[in-house]
């Protein structure tokens, strides 16, 4: 996204333009092309990540409010703004908002959204495919490359002047080192010390790894878990 497209980011606009896809559709060619459907829930995905690049989170709480969007705090963005778009809270729409959900934790960008669903099977396959993953065993090589892919957008914490390194001479291959931090009694971390010996870094990078494929599996498994909340607390208000 452009510093451009930040700036005129609009949430009111954004959604309304979401509404009238998903009307095209809905009364348009709904039975007859499942991907219009994958269109409207990538714009819906893109919506969500611009939502939260731009910090706009209490500009879509207050917009959703004007619209009369009745949700809970335990309500999932994915799900709030599926069910705005959709202006329904049936079932489906809990499949709708399982599968960007899944998609936001498996980094799948809304420009790939559409192969990504096709890819696997459409939306009800893709949510079960993904809330019953087994654990796969990786090398440490292969942990590592899903590390790297996982870092490559990851916003930098801090940024620690090259000349503040006085115990780091060598140049990294990987492009990556590794920092140990102190933690200090009000909970702040000092970097004390930074490695670039290639087996700490191969073994951080490993474990990070790890890290991720866990939390894949977690994030499709609470989204399959939210789907049928939200279908029950709908059914129960219906």
């Amino acid at each position: 996204m452009t510093n451009t497209e930040q700036k005129n980011f609009n949430v009111n606009s954004r959604l309304d333009s979401l509404i009238e896809r998903q009307k095209t559709w809905n009364e348009g060619s709904r039975k007859m092309s499942n991907q219009e459907l994958y269109a409207v829930l990538a714009g819906c995905l893109s919506f969500v990540e611009d939502v939260r690049a731009n910090s706009k989170f209490s500009d879509l709480e207050e917009e959703l409010k004007q619209r009369n969007l009745k949700y809970t705090s335990s309500t999932s963005i994915p799900t709030r703004v599926v069910r705005c778009v959709f202006n329904t809270q049936e079932r489906r729409v809990g499949s709708f908002a399982a599968v960007i959900t899944i998609a936001l934790r498996q980094s799948i960008e809304s420009g790939k959204f559409i192969s990504w669903i096709n890819k696997h099977g459409g939306i009800d396959k893709t949510r079960r495919s993904f809330s019953k993953q087994k654990k796969v065993n990786y090398s440490i090589s292969e942990l590592g490359e899903i590390a790297k892919n996982n870092l490559k957008k990851a916003k930098a914490l801090a940024i620690i002047p090259k000349a503040s390194l006085s115990n780091c001479t060598a140049a990294s291959n990987s492009g990556f080192v590794v920092n140990i931090s102190r933690i200090t009694a009000n909970g702040d971390c000092e970097v004390i010390a930074t490695s670039t010996d290639s087996a700490a870094i191969r073994n951080a990078l490993a474990s990070w790894g790890s890290y991720v494929e866990r939390e894949k599996i977690t994030a499709a498994q609470e989204a399959s878990i939210r789907e049928g909340v939200d279908s029950l607390n709908a059914a129960l208000a219906a």
